[in-house]
């Protein structure tokens, strides 16, 4: 979400010293480091916010080409409603089943995915050697 107060960052990072310093300046003009959150699914509610944070240059030149810019409010609808609603694993799933792959392991709640939280699902495909 974005602060209220405080003072924007913008970087110029060459260097893995220049983002070090980079977050430690924004982290103390912002002091967000030390306010508690909450990591939750996304909310319809969040487009305006998103598009606010989202509608950055700074983030376009470092993001894939369909990522939009300028970021609008609609972008940030269309967005959440996407992670709201699709199921990222079964068609892969299915997938590597039909290619001869087992399922291994599910770790629950394991990873982040597009702002929710997903259960990561281990393949693996073993080759049987026969002397």
């Amino acid at each position: 979400m974005k602060k209220e107060t405080g003072q924007k960052c913008t970087p110029s990072i060459s260097t893995e010293d220049d983002f070090e310093l980079f977050c430690r300046e924004c982290s103390e003009k912002n002091n967000f480091m030390n306010q508690p959150f909450n990591l939750r699914e996304w909310r319809h509610s969040d487009a305006t916010s998103l598009a606010e944070n989202a509608n950055n240059i700074n983030i376009w030149n470092n993001v894939r080409d369909y990522f939009p810019h300028p970021y609008s409010e609609e972008d940030g609808n269309q967005f959440i409603e996407l992670c709201l609603n699709k199921n990222f694993n079964i068609a892969s799933q299915k997938v590597l089943q039909k290619a001869g792959f087992e399922q291994e392991a599910i770790l629950k709640q394991a990873a982040i995915k597009n702002g929710k939280i997903i259960d990561l699902h281990y393949y693996s495909l073993i080759k049987i050697i026969t002397t």
